[in-house]
């Protein structure tokens, strides 16, 4: 069964690229188990990753961070108590008002969509006094439940510290995963910014951000790293460093090791 469907995606890559016109000019392609296979059968196209889903891999191996998992897990049931409570969502908007802030909604997060725990965090950051107050006012909030969902100052230091990283790690998302705009030659020039920029750790930063960034970082080079070692053979031929080279913002290829810079030139 395996064999048919993998015969039946070679013959439709095989049946695209002559429609197209591309046969003997396309030197990559997703590396999803399937295709991988299945061009095998027909060409010996590189594989190269899809971006969105190693830097989804990379960013839940940080909020395995067990702290940070908690504070997620926290803010989750905050955000849903207000979410199910008519009252405590009344009281909160009198609380915007009185504090003259957006009466925006708070946003509840999902283990699958990691992006959304940063707008959580982001949202809860806006609307942090209006939410301790509405928390601290016993006619909106019962001492039991704002005993268990308190904003501690502890946690919402961890919000700010953290929400830097994740709007960089979200903006690069959304760079690489645009149906109009996607372009392969950004990708080790993001991933570049990211390991020498957002993911460096700050001094003064808690722990727990620390160690979200690290695992963040250590899980991205597993993934990007090894086709820019300097000891790997052809570097200068891989498609992603090819890709860079031919796009303008990227022609200077900072991002590439020394070594490589004039091989992919020379390539180009």
């Amino acid at each position: 069964m395996k064999s048919a469907v993998l015969q039946k995606i070679a013959a439709q890559l095989q049946a695209a690229t002559e429609e197209w016109g591309l046969t003997d000019k396309i030197t990559a392609c997703d590396n999803a188990s399937n295709m991988v296979l299945a061009n095998r059968t027909i060409a010996d196209w590189e594989s190269v990753p899809y971006y969105a889903h190693t830097l989804q891999i990379a960013v839940s191996e940080g909020f395995k961070v067990g702290s940070l998992n908690r504070v997620v897990a926290a803010y989750g049931r905050l955000v849903s108590h207000f979410h199910h409570s008519t009252v405590a969502t009344a009281g909160l908007k009198k609380k915007q008002d009185a504090q003259n802030l957006h009466k925006h909604k708070l946003i509840q997060y999902s283990r699958k969509r990691w992006n959304l725990i940063c707008d959580m965090f982001e949202r809860l950051h806006e609307q942090r006094w209006a939410v301790s107050a509405a928390l601290s006012d016993r006619t909106i909030t019962k001492l039991n439940d704002a005993r268990t969902l308190e904003l501690t100052d502890q946690n919402g230091q961890v919000i700010e510290d953290i929400l830097p990283a994740l709007q960089s790690l979200k903006c690069a998302t959304t760079a690489l995963c645009s149906e109009t705009h996607v372009c392969i030659s950004l990708e080790h020039p993001v991933s570049n910014s990211l390991l020498t920029r957002h993911l460096m750790s700050i001094p003064g930063e808690s722990r727990v951000v620390c160690e979200f960034k690290e695992a963040v970082a250590t899980s991205l080079r597993e993934c990007i790293i090894p086709e820019s070692d300097d000891t790997s053979a052809n570097a200068g031929k891989k498609p992603l460093f090819i890709a860079s080279g031919l796009d303008p913002r990227h022609k200077h290829l900072r991002h590439v090791a020394q070594t490589h810079r004039v091989e992919i030139v020379e390539n180009v």
